[in-house]
C-alpha cells in the first residue's frame, strides 16, 4: 500500500503541474495574438490617416491652382483686349508707393467706355478675395463710382494674403516714350482658409509673380 502511494502521488502532482503549465501557455498565446492584432489595427489606421492627409493636401493645392488659373486667365483676357489700356502708371508722385516699394494695391484698366479695377475685398475679416470692379463716371459728382463687380476668387476656397501690382513706367510717362509695349507685374500671395503652419497637409500657400504685357495687334 505504501509503495502504491509513493508511486501514485508523484504522478498526480505531475499531472496537476502539466495542466497548470498548459493554462499559462494558452494565456501567453492569447496575449501575443492580442498584441499582434493591436499592432496591425494601429498600422492600418496610420495608413488610412496618411492617405487622408495626402488627399486633403492634393485637394487644397488643386483648389489654389484652379483659382490662380481663373484669375490669370481673366486678367490675360483683359490684357488681350484691343481697347484696354493701363491707367495710373505714374508711381513718382504718390508718396505711399514708396512705402510699398513702388507697388500699387490695385490694378487699373480702361477702355473707351468704362474704368476697371482689380483689388482685394476684405469685408469678411476671415478671408480676403480678389474682386473686379467696373467704374462709371457719375455726372453729378464727376468721379468714378462702382456700377458692377464680380468676385475673381472664392473666399470659401482660398484667401488672398497680399495683392500688389508694379507697372511700367515707374516715373513720368514722358521718360518712357521709346517703350513699345507697356507691361506690369502682379504679385499675389494666396493660401487656403484652413492654413496651419504646424500641419503639413494644411500648409498650402502659393507666392505668385505674373508678368503681363499690353501688346496690341493691329
Amino acid at each position: 500500500m505504501r509503495y502504491e502511494i509513493v508511486i501514485v502521488l508523484p504522478l498526480c502532482i505531475l499531472q496537476l503541474m502539466s495542466k497548470s503549465l498548459n493554462k499559462w501557455f494558452t494565456l501567453i498565446e492569447v496575449m501575443i495574438t492580442i498584441v499582434i492584432m493591436w499592432f496591425l489595427i494601429w498600422l492600418l489606421f496610420e495608413i488610412f490617416v496618411t492617405i487622408w492627409r495626402i488627399a486633403v493636401f492634393v485637394q487644397l493645392n488643386r483648389a489654389v491652382h484652379g483659382e490662380l488659373i481663373y484669375v490669370s486667365q481673366t486678367i490675360q483676357n483683359m490684357v488681350d483686349d484691343q481697347n484696354m489700356q493701363l491707367t495710373w502708371l505714374d508711381l513718382s508722385w504718390t508718396w505711399w508707393d514708396t512705402l510699398t516699394n513702388w507697388r500699387k494695391q490695385n490694378l487699373n484698366f480702361a477702355d473707351t467706355d468704362f474704368q476697371y479695377q482689380i483689388g482685394t475685398n476684405c469685408t469678411d475679416e476671415a478671408n480676403c478675395f480678389l474682386q473686379l470692379y467696373r467704374l462709371e463716371l457719375d455726372p453729378d459728382f464727376l468721379w468714378d463710382v462702382e456700377s458692377w463687380s464680380v468676385a475673381l476668387t472664392d473666399p470659401n476656397m482660398v484667401s488672398i494674403e497680399s495683392f500688389a501690382v508694379r507697372t511700367l513706367p515707374y516715373d513720368s510717362p514722358s521718360n518712357y516714350e521709346q517703350i513699345m509695349h507697356k507691361w506690369f507685374r502682379l504679385f499675389l500671395d494666396i493660401r487656403v482658409p484652413q492654413y496651419d503652419e504646424t500641419k503639413r497637409w494644411f500648409r498650402v500657400l502659393q507666392q505668385v509673380e505674373l508678368f503681363f504685357t499690353m501688346r496690341k495687334y493691329e
